[in-house]
């Protein structure tokens, strides 16, 4: 369905069953409409994170942190990330 909301609640629930490639579909298709929501670039970062595709991952919680500077979690992930792969380097 065309609604953002919809999308973004469909991918959780994909995320936590552990389809992942299914999630970001959704993640997508939830931006797609919504484009300025923070929280469906953050989600759609927590989905590529899990799939260790770590600078998609990056792009997105910049993303929603560009848009929501106060989302705590997209900082935490953003700063846990980059961490991680500093230790890797």
């Amino acid at each position: 369905p065309g609604n953002a909301d919809y999308q973004a609640s469909y991918g959780v629930a994909l995320q936590q069953t552990g389809k992942l490639t299914e999630a970001i579909a959704a993640y997508d298709k939830a931006i797609a409409l919504a484009p300025k929501n923070a929280m469906f670039h953050y989600s759609l970062g927590t989905a590529r994170h899990q799939l260790k595709q770590y600078a998609p991952a990056k792009t997105s919680y910049k993303k929603a942190l560009e848009l929501d500077p106060t989302l705590t979690d997209a900082k935490d992930a953003l700063a846990m990330l980059e961490k991680s792969n500093a230790t890797q380097a």
